[in-house]
């Protein structure tokens, strides 16, 4: 028997209580002060053969998503899932998806996956500098591009051709294609983990293309943010060209403002983080300005909240310490340095102002 075929194109695998069981456990992490959460794990031995007879009888439909809006970053609207859907949808990804599309992928593809992540796509980044540097030094391009409105804009046929090309059971093939539905015949929703793995496939081909095809040796992708790296300018101006025919043919286009070419020397703005080398080939990573300025914001409204008793000091506490941490990431130790001051402000040394209770 194929190992790979044994190992992921298994249905029956991914209705396994057992399975099903560990997805409820894991999807309740974080969410589990949530009404919905809290009554599913309360009852998880239940629902969980519920859920299992379902599945098994063909009875198992996906729910509508609950619709709401984010402001941070950007303003984008997030369909998220009834709890059910996200347990059997945590089991369809672990257990078939992931292992069977992921072997498929190329290795900058660098979202959203185990192992990788945003420290992995910065890692190659600098590692893509770092030996740029050791061939041409200083001289050469950056070629970024962003596609526009991405998961809003994904084909459904060309999602689940690479589906269909990577899997036999007709099972997995079909509540993948009913995982997506839900969101019309276009776009995926942002809330879903089925939604995250297809994003990630969409554009796997092209990713191969430019590798393969187009031969560029300095090349890695973040969901549908990506670069090339290369000495020639008129090379990389073709590259767009053909880069533009192949997302026509799946209904994908870029965007104009976010697609630049420039000199290596100006340095690479890449997920909220501004890499630039010397002139000695040492590679300086620093958080971006809107970063910064997102983040005082944030703090400012996050000290309204906590004076109106809607959050908790422990809450904004854990807020600013990831984003601190993400900072921490790249050489922004001084900048760092005066947000700290700048949370004290807002937070403690306002505090310490207060008069005492008599």
């Amino acid at each position: 028997m194929n190992i790979e075929t044994q190992d992921f194109d298994d249905f029956d695998k991914v209705i396994a209580y057992e399975s099903l069981y560990k997805s409820g456990m894991k999807c309740r992490l974080g969410v589990g002060w949530k009404d919905s959460t809290a009554r599913y794990i309360e009852n998880i031995l239940e629902e969980t053969l519920i859920l299992q007879e379902q599945l098994e009888s063909g009875r198992y439909h996906t729910e509508p998503p609950i619709r709401f809006k984010i402001y941070e970053p950007k303003e984008r609207e997030i369909q998220s899932l009834r709890f059910r859907n996200k347990v059997f949808q945590r089991s369809l990804c672990d257990n078939a998806l992931v292992p069977g599309l992921m072997a498929t992928f190329i290795y900058d593809n660098g979202a959203s996956l185990p192992g990788r992540g945003v420290d992995f796509a910065m890692r190659r980044l600098k590692a893509h500098l770092q030996k740029y540097y050791r061939e041409y030094g200083l001289d050469g391009y950056v070629y970024q591009f962003d596609i526009r409105h991405y998961f809003d804009s994904i084909n459904h046929e060309a999602a689940m051709r690479q589906v269909r090309k990577r899997f036999k059971d007709e099972r997995i093939v079909k509540y993948t294609e009913e995982a997506i539905a839900i969101f019309g015949d276009v776009g995926l929703g942002l809330g879903s983990q089925v939604s995250q793995i297809l994003a990630l496939a969409t554009l796997n081909e092209l990713d191969h293309f430019i590798k393969e095809e187009l031969h560029i040796k300095y090349y890695g992708r973040y969901m549908d943010d990506f670069y090339l790296i290369h000495h020639d300018k008129e090379y990389l101006k073709y590259c767009r060209e053909r880069i533009e025919e192949k997302l026509t043919e799946i209904g994908l286009e870029l965007n104009p403002k976010k697609t630049q070419l420039y000199p290596i020397r100006n340095g690479i703005k890449f997920l909220g983080f501004h890499f630039r080398m010397t002139e000695t080939g040492k590679v300086y990573m620093k958080i971006s300005r809107k970063s910064v300025t997102r983040q005082r914001r944030k703090l400012r409204k996050m000290k309204t909240l906590l004076e109106e008793g809607r959050v908790t000091f422990e809450d904004v506490q854990m807020q600013y310490q990831s984003w601190r941490a993400h900072a921490l990431r790249g050489n922004s130790k001084q900048l760092v340095k005066k947000m700290d001051q700048y949370f004290n402000e807002l937070f403690i040394e306002d505090w310490l102002r207060q008069p005492l209770e008599p």
